[in-house]
């Protein structure tokens, strides 16, 4: 069964690797993004390079959701097939969101490092943003922060901030992959008010967990475990423990909801 899995997960790593174009055009387009974004850093020297690696940096966050519904969406073209591999539903969910996981990383890792290139070759001129206005030094106070948050986290510092990133980033899919079950085992029985009927359903969820999580019970619980933060903000160990649960919980609901609801749709 770990086998099967196994070989499941590096299908969906070569699958997910070229859903939206071959591997060729992809590794094309990086390195010609990749040369110009080079380029126009050392050339201009505006700091708009910065910005864009910058905010392909943060677009990560939903980059596994968007890969789990595409991948999902594209596994409708063969649906049976996929159901009649010898997993369970949350299996087959968890080898997508581990594809998912190991793409998210390795794009964080190859996206920072390209921030920093690019940074470091903008960072030796005064004039950011076409201007030496008040709007230019806060852009290249706020990208300077950014960049030394970066340059510590390769020596090891601010480690727990980029893990609760990438592990909220997760969850969101697992999440969300949730809803898409919730909806589609919905089909038979609301036709096209399954979404409108799923997010209801799933905001009352929502909402109940949000009430929890007021409660002095649940302070007492997970609450704990203070590590050091974004800013002021704090983070616990126990909090993440409860993330992690709910993802659990996430996970297998959509993995029993496969197997029940939408396999006999």
């Amino acid at each position: 069964m770990v086998k099967i899995w196994w070989n499941l997960f590096k299908k969906e790593l070569a699958v997910g690797s070229r859903m939206s174009m071959p591997i060729w055009a992809s590794v094309l387009l990086f390195l010609c993004m990749g040369g110009a974004s080079l380029f126009l850093a050392s050339f201009f020297k505006s700091g708009l390079v910065s910005q864009v690696w910058l905010l392909v940096i943060y677009f990560h966050f939903i980059a596994p959701s968007v890969y789990m519904m595409m991948s999902l969406y594209k596994e409708r073209e063969r649906w049976p097939l996929w159901l009649q591999l010898p997993l369970r539903g949350w299996q087959l969910l968890a080898a997508k969101l581990a594809a998912a996981s190991v793409e998210l990383i390795m794009g964080l890792v190859v996206s920072v490092c390209m921030f920093l290139w690019v940074f470091e070759l903008e960072d030796s001129n005064n004039f950011w943003e076409f201007g030496t206005g008040e709007g230019a030094s806060t852009i290249k106070a706020e990208t300077t922060t950014q960049a030394q948050y970066f340059y510590d986290l390769l020596r090891g510092e601010g480690i727990w901030s980029a893990l609760g990133f990438i592990f909220i980033a997760i969850g969101i899919a697992v999440v969300l992959v949730l809803l898409y079950m919730i909806a589609k085992s919905l089909t038979n029985r609301f036709g096209r008010w399954r979404w409108p009927v799923a997010i209801v359903l799933f905001g009352a969820i929502s909402l109940l967990e949000y009430i929890f999580e007021q409660t002095k019970e649940y302070s007492f619980l997970f609450r704990w475990g203070h590590l050091s933060g974004l800013e002021s903000e704090p983070i616990y160990i126990g909090e993440g423990l409860w993330i992690f649960l709910i993802m659990i919980v996430s996970l297998y609901a959509a993995g029993w909801l496969l197997d029940r609801k939408v396999e006999v749709n």
